[in-house]
């Protein structure tokens, strides 16, 4: 079940509106974590850090192609080879 498009705001204005280092780091995402599942990737916002902060593999979902394409160049950009996207409706 499609619910609707996720209406994501431009790139560069979303990343804008976090402190990703000071999440990550409260939330305790670090090199004792090994494997990580996260929904909705959309720019890999947050997918990235993670990836270059835990020891094994971040799987990651979003319901639109765009998002999982995204994400994945910027994995690719990044040198990271622990980045999984794909599209899925995780409500489905």
């Amino acid at each position: 079940m499609r619910l609707r498009e996720s209406g994501m705001p431009e790139e560069k204005y979303w990343e804008s509106l976090f402190d990703i280092d000071l999440i990550l780091d409260r939330t305790g995402v670090d090199t004792t974590l090994r494997d990580v599942a996260e929904l909705g990737c959309g720019y890999g916002t947050f997918t990235l850090p993670v990836a270059q902060r835990i020891r094994g593999v971040i799987e990651t979902y979003d319901i639109e192609q765009t998002m999982v394409d995204r994400t994945l160049q910027r994995a690719r950009e990044a040198g990271l080879s622990n980045v999984r996207a794909e599209v899925r409706d995780v409500l489905a």
